[in-house]
């Protein structure tokens, strides 16, 4: 014995599915059969040695209690997992992006309580370019344009899917080109004066919501929105250059 105390970690719960006999300390790691462990319910489960909420009895009433959802039931008591919600529907973007921009994903439908993964396509292929992340399904997500072939023949469209695989709903972009030589550094600066500042804020709000030969297009797509105004704000007190 040279004095020191070493002790094996693990699952110390005999009922537990990854039950270590060997383990002296419970690190917490037990894993359990989970299920309705209520013996007056419904959907009670003889083989569930620990409660995950499930339970349902003879006076709930089944449907989806999601307020959101296109089947939303009012009076049901328990949600049986058969809430449906629009699809998703990705805004198109511009048709020409820079490297270094922040291009603003939106988009609307899908379950507001659930996330979304997002990809780049390359057109050409047919095919995964990349992977922009996960997120939650709050309708907006920035990716900063970057990690892709610049040029004419290199055309992209941007996908959004529900999560988890396989998804239930879908949506495409509309395609894009990239180009490492952009004529204005800064869009943003619609007074050109070489600051995002108050000045071209208040041109994007005097110009919101036009839709024709707009001069505060930051982004280009044809009208002045949400995906503008995020631009500018994006960029506020930034000089440029």
């Amino acid at each position: 014995d040279d004095g020191s105390c070493s002790y094996l970690s693990g699952c110390t719960d005999p009922v537990a599915l990854n039950y270590n006999p060997e383990a002296i300390e419970d690190d917490g790691s037990c894993d359990y059969v989970m299920g309705c462990t209520d013996a007056e319910a419904l959907n009670h489960d003889p083989e569930a040695q620990q409660d995950d909420g499930s339970c349902y009895f003879e006076d709930d009433i089944l449907g989806c209690t999601a307020s959101s959802a296109l089947n939303y039931n009012p009076a049901a008591t328990y949600d049986d997992g058969s809430c449906l919600f629009s699809n998703l529907d990705l805004a198109d973007v511009a048709v020409e992006w820079c490297l270094g921009d922040t291009l603003w994903m939106t988009w609307t439908g899908g379950d507001p309580s659930g996330t979304v993964s997002m990809s780049l396509i390359d057109v050409t292929q047919n095919a995964v370019y990349a992977s922009l992340g996960t997120s939650d399904n709050d309708g907006l997500h920035p990716w900063v344009v970057g990690n892709v072939e610049t040029g004419p023949d290199a055309v992209y469209r941007l996908y959004i899917q529900a999560q988890p695989y396989p998804p239930t709903s879908w949506s495409y972009s509309n395609n894009f080109v990239v180009t490492d030589d952009c004529s204005s550094p800064c869009p943003a600066d619609l007074d050109e004066n070489g600051l995002v500042a108050t000045g071209d804020l208040l041109l994007m709000l005097s110009d919101f919501g036009c839709s024709a030969s707009c001069e505060a297009d930051v982004n280009m797509d044809g009208d002045v929105s949400v995906e503008d105004l995020l631009m500018v704000l994006a960029s506020f007190g930034n000089p440029c250059g």
